[in-house]
């Protein structure tokens, strides 16, 4: 990784999560999260993602599960290869799941299966 600890990227990238989905929801449900921190109002989210776009809350369930995997010790790796994530890719996106290598690949299966289910 750069200059920026794991820690310090995933916990900005909560922050701007939270703030934009935050700004999604009725004031009586921001009102309830107001006390929370970002780690902990990412997880009280949950009971909002009716409230959220599809996209929104698959932003907020790879970052649960990127904190997860720093809680566990495996944080920055792939979750098909179990090699080290390119520090550039973590560093666009702390909730990165993938090298490229198997992004790639994943991305092209998904295509592949979604051709197939749509004929």
């Amino acid at each position: 990784m750069s200059q920026v600890s794991p820690t310090v990227l995933l916990t900005q990238y909560s922050q701007a999560l939270v703030s934009s989905l935050e700004g999604q929801l009725s004031d009586g449900c921001r009102h309830q999260l107001d006390d929370l921190a970002p780690k902990a109002k990412l997880s009280a989210l949950e009971a909002y993602k009716s409230e959220l776009s599809a996209e929104q809350v698959d932003k907020m369930h790879r970052l649960e599960a990127a904190w997860i995997q720093w809680d566990i010790g495996l944080y920055g790796l792939c979750s098909d290869c179990e090699e080290a994530i390119e520090c550039e890719r973590l560093e666009a996106d702390p909730s990165e799941q993938r090298c490229k290598a198997c992004a790639e690949s994943y991305a092209k299966i998904a295509r592949t299966e979604f051709l197939l289910n749509d004929a």
